[in-house]
């Protein structure tokens, strides 16, 4: 797979089953057409039950992350957090914790239309197995 677009279109679109689980968006932080391409599922994986977590570094005001990004998963239904912080948040993870087990993406590249297919990013995916070899999880504990 080549792009971080591919990747998570493989995570959240082609492997996933709408409704299992939750999906995760970390990311320093985003905009709309970094979306584009996932609201659809996004709203079809909430409208089933699942859940989508998102956190973005930088508010609205600071203009790292737009208003019309937030707009969208708060009505797609996405438990969304904002840090108010300029430039403290700097990881881009991306990813889901399913029935089959946690996938995770950790990349460079940012929740941006940039960031998800213009820019060059560095990525890679962690599947299941790798995930279950060395202990991660998204659950908080």
């Amino acid at each position: 797979m080549t792009g971080l677009i591919r990747l998570l279109e493989h995570v959240w679109v082609r492997d996933h089953q709408p409704g299992d689980g939750t999906l995760f968006v970390v990311s320093g932080f985003g905009n709309f057409n970094g979306g584009v391409r996932f609201f659809e599922n996004f709203k079809q994986h909430t409208a089933k039950g699942g859940k989508l977590v998102s956190i973005f570094a930088g508010s609205t005001r600071q203009r790292l992350t737009s208003k019309q990004l937030v707009a969208e998963m708060v009505s797609i239904g996405a438990d969304i957090h904002i840090v108010n912080r300029k430039r403290l948040l700097h990881a881009k993870c991306y990813g889901s914790s399913t029935s089959k087990g946690e996938r995770l993406v950790v990349t460079s590249g940012n929740f941006t239309g940039p960031g998800m297919g213009l820019n060059v990013e560095a990525s890679v995916l962690l599947d299941e197995a790798a995930t279950e070899h060395m202990g991660f999880s998204w659950a908080v504990t």
